[in-house]
């Protein structure tokens, strides 16, 4: 017992540094692949005529690379959606967490999260019709004047929404309370190992 909920309250430790982790990651992604477009824009430029071999390389190179790059935050991306679900899941054992988890719940929605990670991990079931809850996959947001589904990235320097979830303010407030985090999971873990073998202990 003992064993099981200090690996549990670990967990939760290191999901919530991992959702910061994996959502910088796609953030700088993101601003290192508009660095390389704007980058790959100042070849278009050239008067006609004027582009060389060298250019050339140069622009075939960048755009090589952004490729790359995009294929990497796509990955990022879904990591981040499983650090979340993961985070998450591990808090909801301990009633220490209901208050932030009631947070994220108020703020965020804990349903749409739960959408986000079981529609993106089953992708292959969504996209053909077969979802367990696809009436929810495709969305319209009235506030923002767009659509999508959950599969869809919109990004801009101030919003990143993966399907209609934003992740920066997510990241933010998980930064926000990372120092309650690890207070609340040091003083679990002490009380675990204090309490080693006892059959009743409580979560």
């Amino acid at each position: 017992m003992s064993n099981n909920h200090a690996f549990a309250i670990i967990q939760a430790y290191n999901w919530t540094q991992a959702v910061i982790y994996q959502g910088e990651r796609v953030f700088e992604n993101f601003n290192r692949d508009n660095s390389m477009f704007e980058r790959m824009r100042a070849f278009d430029e050239f008067p006609s005529g004027v582009q060389n071999i060298d250019t050339l390389n140069q622009s075939h190179l960048l755009f090589e690379e952004s490729r790359q790059n995009q294929f990497i935050r796509v990955m990022d991306e879904h990591y981040f959606v499983i650090a979340l679900g993961k985070s998450i899941d591990y808090m909801k054992i301990f009633s220490e967490f209901d208050h932030i988890v009631q947070e994220i719940d108020s703020m965020f929605s804990l349903r749409k999260i739960n959408d986000l990670r079981n529609m993106r991990e089953h992708d292959d079931e969504y996209t053909s019709g077969n979802g367990r809850a696809q009436s929810r996959f495709e969305f319209i947001d009235i506030k923002r004047s767009c659509g999508g589904d959950m599969t869809g990235t919109i990004c801009s320097s101030t919003e990143y929404y993966l399907g209609n979830v934003e992740i920066r303010s997510i990241v933010a407030f998980y930064r926000s309370k990372l120092t309650e985090i690890e207070g609340i999971y040091y003083n679990k873990l002490n009380s675990l190992y204090n309490n080693y073998g006892d059959d009743n202990l409580e979560k």
